[in-house]
């Protein structure tokens, strides 16, 4: 599988020295909405990496993952993977790369040597998700390994405990978008302040950009990965740098994942 030969090539080289069993770390899953799913972590030391698997019941679920390439030094043999895009937790904060496949398995390490600090105890990861509408069911952590550094300096293969598992009920996609829009700004003309609604349906990298007549990019308003939901952004008619533009035909356009959608907007003054 992908993500052992990713364990083989990172985690071997990275932070597999002199193994030895230590402290106790807890990984549990503390949260399931409609699109995202919520790790915990408590660990008494520095942890240099994780792995582990989530498992469900029967119900079907799917991870989302973007592809990467990774090459060696020289630029050749480059190997495909995934990466998981990450919603919130202590993973981003300190610069953890969440490796992944659609079924589950989950890597996290840093490649430039980061460290998860002791007692930094919390979310360690928020990822996006999709599960059947209207379900019940419960999910599990299995298979988890954690790697960390004691009081000592040795690198160790901490003693995992991964919870109960956790069970939702009636998780529904109300009020959440069937498909992806990009509404006509309100008002329009408008002075000095128009509102641009749009929806996303999955979970995905949007962005919103404004251009001017000659195509020139004037201003980004959203730029990030973007969970399910109805959203509204204004925008009053500034640069990126915050001078405002003087009056005419702009463009607002907005990109998740394949789709995209454009429209025209003018401002008076």
């Amino acid at each position: 599988m992908l993500i052992r030969r990713l364990e083989m090539k990172y985690l071997a080289t990275i932070i597999f020295l002199s193994l030895t069993l230590g402290q106790d770390v807890v990984l549990e899953v503390s949260n399931v909405e409609w699109s995202n799913i919520t790790i915990n972590i408590e660990s008494s030391v520095d942890v240099y990496g994780f792995q582990f698997d989530i498992i469900t019941d029967d119900t079907p679920f799917f991870v989302h993952t973007e592809e990467i390439v990774i090459y060696n030094e020289e630029g050749t043999d480059s190997i495909a993977t995934s990466i998981i895009p990450i919603l919130d937790g202590l993973a981003t904060t300190y610069n953890f790369d969440i490796y992944g496949n659609t079924e589950g398995t989950v890597l996290g390490l840093s490649i430039a040597g980061d460290v998860i600090p002791a007692e930094s105890n919390g979310i360690l990861v928020t990822f996006p998700w999709d599960i059947e509408y209207n379900v019940e069911g419960s999910l599990s952590i299995v298979n988890a390994i954690v790697i960390g550094r004691n009081e000592l300096g040795e690198v160790i293969e901490l003693n995992v405990e991964t919870g109960n598992s956790y069970s939702w009920v009636n998780i529904s996609e109300d009020n959440m978008p069937r498909s992806f829009s990009l509404a006509d700004n309100y008002p329009n003309p408008f002075n000095p302040t128009t509102e641009i609604n749009y929806s996303i349906p999955t979970p995905c990298y949007v962005e919103l950009t404004i251009f001017d007549v000659l195509g020139r990019k004037v201003n980004t308003l959203v730029k990030g990965f973007t969970r399910p939901n109805n959203y509204s952004i204004q925008w009053s008619g500034l640069t990126t740098d915050g001078e405002p533009v003087p009056s005419g035909i702009y463009y607002y356009q907005i990109e998740a994942g394949e789709y995209v959608s454009t429209k025209k907007m003018i401002l008076l003054k």
